[in-house]
This record gives structure tokens, sequence and C-alpha cells, in this order.
């Protein structure tokens, strides 16, 4: 099943795409909301749990949508590296410098890194995975 929706959403890269612009924008939306519109949860470490899950998801989505418009090689996974932390960098500073009773926390950017690192090893395992079942020739952009 995994395969199959791997192989659609990189045949139609636009909704990929589009699926990606959606993810962030909520993610915007979520992490700069001010504090007292989100509800508590009294599970531990949900915080941690949750950037790991999220920002992982939008690595991974970023890879995908940057493999299938360049077909670049597995050796390119620094800028999606690189994206992520930006993202999640910037997510933490602005929560910092933005009067929306938030705040920057260093364990929150290490949890995005986690999440991040994950991403990456899942997206070189797609990436070898789409290479074998699409016979991808990188020459056919």
């Amino acid at each position: 099943m995994i395969p199959r929706l791997l192989t659609y959403l990189y045949r139609h890269r636009r909704l990929l795409l589009v699926l990606t612009i959606a993810v962030t924008a909520s993610i915007l939306l979520l992490t700069l909301l001010p504090s007292d519109k989100l509800t508590k949860t009294d599970f531990p470490q949900f915080d941690k749990i949750a950037h790991i899950i999220v920002f992982g998801g939008w690595t991974y989505l970023f890879g995908l949508v940057r493999f299938s418009y360049t077909r670049t090689p597995t050796s390119f996974w620094s800028i999606d590296l690189l994206a992520g932390i930006g993202f999640g960098l910037s997510i933490e500073l602005l929560q910092h410098f933005l009067p929306i009773n938030r705040s920057a926390d260093f364990y929150d950017f290490l949890a995005d890194l986690l999440g991040i690192l994950i991403a990456i090893y899942f997206l070189k395992q797609t990436h070898q995975q789409l290479e074998d079942n699409l016979e991808l020739d990188f020459k056919d952009v």
C-alpha cells in the first residue's frame, strides 16, 4: 500500500506540492498561535513527540517534493536537512520574537532535529525504493 501511495504522489507531483504547502501553513498556524489558544494535555512529553512527528513529516514531504522535481541523487539529502533545520529554527525564533505569548525552546528544536534526521533516513529508503520500482532515468526531467 505505501509503495503504491508513494508512486502515486511521485507521479502527481503537483498534488504533492499542494499537500506540502498545506502542511507548512498548518504547522505555521499551530506553532504561532498564542499559547492560551492551545489545549493542555496530561500526556507527558506530548510536545516533544509532536515536534518529532510534525517536523519529521514536513521534512519527508519536502524531500519528496524536491526529489520529484529535481530527481537529484541521494547525495543531495543535505538540502532536505538544511531546509528542515531552517524551518524548525525559524519557528523557534518567531516564537521568541513575536508578541504571541510563546517562547523559543532549545529542547523543542532538538526534538525537531530528531524528527528531521529520522525523515532523512526514511527519505533515503524511499528514494531507493522509487528508483527500483519506477526504474527512474535521471535524464528524463
